[in-house]
């Protein structure tokens, strides 16, 4: 049993999962509505739908307020959330294609939303677009530096909460019989170990990202890679994004 705090909305007559960065709604099938409450307290159990809905919401809150308290504004957008989507699939995925941009959930295995590194990394999706706008989607390394950076800020939030099995990303949802889940220890290097899977191939980034967390500490590296993500450019390369990790 974990009791945690956060801000969100009084409609007059409920609470609702919205504030002014995060907001909870459905959106894509199936048609789950979100949690609501007459009271200010949402308990819930993993076996009830209020559970994915307030721990993505509680997560993508703490991990925004984080990035702004390093003073960056990329994660200054509201975003709209659906923790129950794509007909269930298992599988999850960020989409700027609406204003607000939105994360879709799916449910398939296990549920993607009871996972704090997976409701991470999607927004880590949202906030390298914001930083750099349309770049996300064009090339194959850049896909994978931004499939790598996700997995990293998702482990550095991890990590910053409990060191258990920290060089595993997606612990909860993957690492089973479902599927192999990611790392950020990988022995892959640049170019050789490229093979074109963008997932794959973001490990040889998250993986020296980690290391660096390591070296220099949470804050400091954050800042660097989020620092970094405003000079990014559509079909860049990783020495491109390793070159202004340095300038940064």
């Amino acid at each position: 049993l974990q009791t945690v705090n956060f801000s969100t909305t009084f409609t007059g007559s409920q609470f609702i999962l919205e504030n002014k960065f995060v907001r909870v709604l459905d959106f894509d099938p199936p048609n789950i509505a979100p949690a609501t409450s007459p009271i200010p307290q949402f308990y819930f159990n993993r076996s009830q739908s209020g559970f994915e809905d307030v721990n993505a919401f509680y997560h993508l809150n703490t991990i925004r307020n984080h990035i702004s308290s390093l003073t960056f504004h990329c994660a200054d957008s509201l975003i709209d959330i659906d923790t129950h989507a794509i007909n269930g699939a298992d599988n999850s995925y960020f989409s700027p294609s609406s204003l607000p941009h939105r994360i879709y959930y799916g449910t398939g295995g296990v549920n993607d939303a009871e996972d704090a590194d997976v409701c991470v990394h999607e927004y880590g999706h949202s906030v390298s677009f914001t930083a750099a706008p349309g770049s996300n989607f064009s090339g194959n390394e850049r896909q994978a530096l931004d499939e790598g950076f996700g997995d990293y800020i998702a482990a550095s939030y991890s990590k910053s909460l409990n060191t258990f099995n920290d060089q595993w990303v997606f612990n909860w949802d993957g690492h089973n019989e479902f599927w192999l889940g990611r790392v950020v220890n990988t022995q892959k290097y640049y170019p050789d170990s490229l093979i074109g899977n963008i997932f794959k191939d973001g490990q040889i980034w998250s993986t020296k990202l980690f290391a660096l967390n390591g070296e220099i500490g949470r804050d400091a590296t954050d800042s660097l890679i989020l620092q970094t993500h405003y000079a990014y450019a559509q079909n860049i390369s990783m020495i491109d994004a390793a070159q202004l990790l340095i300038d940064a």
